[in-house]
């Protein structure tokens, strides 16, 4: 009698919450008729509408005229509970809310075959599993309460109540063993699989759970709130681990370079030089933190999805902590009420090294047309190879431009710009076009050799050819000058030539090799057998430079 009495206020309590919930509103224009196929009194039923995002927390309907509450579970996803041995054969569901959505049904009534207790079995066997996995943290405590009550209360029920425990949980029993045994193990980010997308996955996994438990309250309160105990503990043990997990991304950070989302450089650090096509190892860093209560204002797909899945939970909570309470006084059990998910208001900012889940959802591009992205790339935890390459002709060298950083993982996002300046390359193979500061080649340049007459030329000489190859650290060349010799006497005593003979010529090649060291605008040459030589170098176009005062283009 109790129980009934229990049973009788808990509907009048259910259609109460439903009748003061605003009313329904419709998101589906276009009417939906879909095919249920079989259930069973005293099943809890799960609908799922694909084409339709249900923005409420419950819906009324119809199922053969009966009303049925239906509460959501999901994006998509709907559940009710389905009474026994009210109606059997084809019935439709109706939703008015969503349009007079329909869903055709096969209905036939559950029996229990053997005694309850027999029926039960595996409901026991699973709770005991699951409870080896507990540990001593309070909610884990809470939840081995649970089953505790429960056992306690089954082993001391008439067999009346023993036969609607056994019934609901034969109805159910595909359900209720998963919801006790699963471990999310089986949950991943659907196409593209990040750490973000597994831990918010199994969040919205676990709260679903929750929503079909809680439909078992009403029906049989005892295993009801068991049921709902074991899944508010893993919807608890999967929020637990989402909000250790689950960074909210904000700036990239390059060489000690801090980007943020209105594209401006907020610190100072050591200017960023590349050079033209070679690629340069920088660190590279991301600021973020944990999730924080106003991240629910967040648009992102991902944060809306963790956050409907929090406002849903909570929802669930405090519908159904009443019921719980109710249970306790009606049947003298100790329930523990479930406790709402409440994020932290404020976390800090932590900097961490970049890794290769966050190269999968950044993009890399230049604001300067006459600077391309060539690579960008990972080539270990924080470190950033870059390769970025000059095209067409700068007005000016070195280019300067900003580095643009994109990022979007679905849950967070940002964009901003890192300063660069591009450098020419020396790399490649130069031929000599001019020497001795602008003589064209072939065109002879007077030496004057004579100490004692040093403003009388004695010979003169011409560059013919030189090719230059230049590696990224080495150089080799091979050069071809001509030299004319006057054959001149000259007296010393007034700097006269007495005799000028024919000019004779000869020619000259000459090869090396070595290595440099390219500091600014200063060439540091070390020859093959140690001779050091340095030039100033200046790039006049991207393919043009002058080293020393010879020019060479590639």
């Amino acid at each position: 009698m109790k129980t009934k009495l229990f049973k009788l206020m808990t509907f009048f309590l259910v259609i109460s919450m439903i009748s003061c919930s605003k009313e329904d509103t419709t998101e589906q224009t276009t009417p939906i008729t879909q095919d249920g196929g079989a259930i069973r009194g005293s099943q809890i039923v799960t609908v799922t509408f694909n084409n339709i995002t249900l923005t409420q927390f419950e819906y009324q309907g119809t199922i053969g005229g009966i009303p049925v509450n239906l509460v959501k579970t999901g994006e998509h996803t709907l559940a009710f509970y389905l009474p026994n041995e009210v109606l059997t054969g084809a019935h439709d569901l109706i939703i008015p809310g969503l349009s007079n959505a329909t869903v055709h049904y096969n209905i036939s009534p559950t029996s229990l075959t053997g005694t309850a207790d027999e029926n039960v079995v595996d409901l026991f066997a699973n709770l005991n599993a699951f409870a080896q996995t507990l540990n001593n943290d309070p909610q884990a405590v809470s939840a081995q309460n649970a089953i505790n009550t429960l056992i306690t209360h089954y082993n001391n029920a008439s067999a009346a109540e023993k036969a609607s425990i056994a019934t609901l949980y034969k109805a159910n029993k595909q359900l209720f063993d998963h919801l006790i045994l699963t471990d999310f193990s089986d949950i991943t980010g659907r196409n593209t699989v990040t750490e973000t997308k597994i831990h918010i996955n199994k969040h919205v996994a676990a709260i679903a759970l929750v929503g079909v438990a809680a439909l078992g309250v009403a029906t049989s309160p005892v295993l009801g709130c068991a049921i709902l105990a074991v899944a508010g503990y893993k919807a608890y043990e999967a929020n637990t681990e989402a909000l250790a997990n689950i960074y909210d991304k904000n700036s990239a950070i390059v060489f000690g370079w801090f980007s943020n989302k209105n594209n401006v450089v907020v610190n100072r650090a050591p200017e960023i030089v590349l050079t033209d096509n070679i690629a340069k190892e920088l660190t590279f860093e991301i600021k973020e933190r944990k999730l924080i209560a106003s991240d629910a204002s967040k648009t992102e797909p991902l944060a809306v999805k963790y956050f409907n899945s929090v406002n849903l939970y909570n929802h669930i909570v405090t519908k159904n902590n009443p019921l719980i309470n109710q249970t306790n006084t009606a049947e003298h059990t100790d329930f523990d009420t479930l406790t709402q998910e409440v994020l932290q208001t404020s976390n800090p900012d932590v900097i961490n090294p970049v890794d290769s889940s966050f190269m999968e959802n950044v993009e890399f591009s230049s604001s300067n047309s006459n600077v391309s992205v060539v690579s960008a790339a990972l080539s270990s935890n924080g470190q950033l190879n870059l390769k970025l390459k000059l095209n067409g002709t700068p007005t000016a060298l070195p280019v300067r431009t900003n580095l643009h950083i994109s990022y979007n993982d679905g849950f967070s996002s940002f964009s901003g710009n890192i300063p660069v300046t591009v450098e020419a390359s020396l790399v490649g193979t130069w031929t000599l076009v001019s020497f001795e500061d602008g003589v064209p080649l072939g065109t002879y340049v007077d030496l004057f050799t004579s100490p004692s007459c040093p403003s009388v030329a004695t010979q003169a000489y011409t560059a013919l050819s030189e090719t230059l190859i230049i590696g990224e650290n080495t150089y080799s060349f091979i050069e071809k000058d001509k030299y004319k010799f006057y054959n001149r006497s000259i007296l010393t005593s007034n700097c006269s030539i007495e005799t000028d003979a024919a000019d004779t010529f000869e020619t000259y090649t000459d090869t090396g090799s070595g290595t440099y060291v390219l500091d600014g605008n200063t060439f540091t040459a070390t020859s093959s057998n140690d001779e050091v030589v340095t030039h100033t170098i200046q790039f006049i176009t991207i393919n043009k430079v002058k080293v020393g005062d010879r020019v060479y283009v590639r």
